[in-house]
């Protein structure tokens, strides 16, 4: 064997024994923790705690809108702190605003149809007082026709008119009872439209 094949027959067995070696240190070493040695001091101890998990706030808000729109402005952005009253988000407002516009005319139109029923009620109420006046002028014409068919009655048991001035005072009586009749219907139809 030369001097050559003798060294390099030496460097594998060293390379052979040096990997065993190292083998069974790493293989000892394995479930040993590794501990930090340091000088002796006072300070305070810190204790951290890796953990997995979901964060979750004390109070959650679900934010939603009442209103259907196309966002104009957002001048908040996710995170940022809120007060009650702050802006959040600005929508179109071309419905809305045509949806006023609309109310506002359904409210013109309720406002004029309650000046037409006030003006209605004004003129019901002009109708009673002018049938309660037609009552009362009936009520006068039939006291008025009344006596004078009593006299015309007296007279003409006594034979001293013709039975036709007698006959038109019975027909005068009896068109200023149905006057005042007719009066006192109307007064009860205008205060029936009037309620």
């Amino acid at each position: 064997m030369t001097t050559k094949k003798k060294l390099l027959l030496a460097g594998l067995i060293v390379v052979g024994i040096s990997a065993t070696v190292g083998y069974s240190v790493f293989a000892r070493n394995r479930g040993v923790v590794a501990v930090q040695a340091g000088r002796v001091t006072r300070q305070d101890l810190t204790q951290t705690v890796s953990a997995n998990g979901e964060i979750k706030p004390k109070k959650y808000v679900n934010v939603s809108s009442n209103m259907m729109g196309r966002i104009v402005r957002m001048p908040v952005k996710e995170g940022d702190r809120v007060r009650d009253g702050d802006l959040l988000v600005q929508l179109e407002s071309i419905q809305s605003e045509a949806d006023v516009r609309a109310a506002e005319a359904t409210l013109d139109a309720a406002q004029a149809e309650v000046e037409g029923m006030a003006a209605s009620i004004r003129s019901s109420d002009a109708a009673i007082v002018s049938a309660k006046a037609e009552i009362t002028r009936s009520e006068a014409d039939l006291v008025r026709a009344k006596q004078s068919y009593d006299r015309a009655e007296q007279m003409n048991k006594e034979g001293l008119i013709p039975k036709e001035q007698f006959d038109r005072a019975k027909t005068d009586y009896d068109i200023s009872v149905a006057q005042l009749n007719a009066a006192k219907a109307r007064l009860t139809q205008s205060e029936a439209q009037s309620a």
